[in-house]
Formats: C-alpha cells, sequence, structure tokens
C-alpha cells in the first residue's frame, strides 16, 4: 500500500514543480519589465490611428446569412 501512495506523491511532487516554475517565471518577468506608463501606452491601438465614432456598429443579417450558406455548402 505504501507503494501505491508513493506513485501519487511523486505526481503529486511534479505538478508542486510545475506550479513553482510557472510562479518562478511569472515573477521574475514581473521584476524584470519595465513599469513606466505614460498616454501613448495607455491608449487604445487602432493601426496607428485614433478611433473616431463609436466602437459598436449594428450588422445587417443577409451577411450572416451569405456565410451560413458558405458554411453549409462548403462542408460537403
Amino acid at each position: 500500500m505504501a507503494l501505491y501512495y508513493q506513485q501519487y506523491a511523486t505526481v503529486l511532487a511534479l505538478i508542486v514543480a510545475g506550479i513553482g516554475l510557472v510562479a518562478v517565471a511569472f515573477t521574475l518577468s514581473r521584476l524584470v519589465r519595465p513599469d513606466k506608463k505614460y498616454g501613448a501606452k495607455l491608449s487604445t491601438y487602432e493601426c496607428g490611428l485614433d478611433p473616431v465614432g463609436q466602437g459598436w456598429s449594428q450588422t445587417h443579417i443577409r451577411y450572416y446569412m451569405f456565410a451560413f450558406m458558405f458554411v453549409v455548402f462548403d462542408v460537403e
């Protein structure tokens, strides 16, 4: 019975080691990265252009029907 639990202990040790490795990697990346926040860095990036208008627009259903028909006939 001890060998049975020893195998689980090995798996548990590997899982803890993997989680520890990820935690160390995240901690090191947080310590090493530059942390200077300025206006250009905090703005939304839209291919180099400032966004204009609303971010939400309504699309007509006919485009969805074309896409649906394409998928239906393309799956053959």
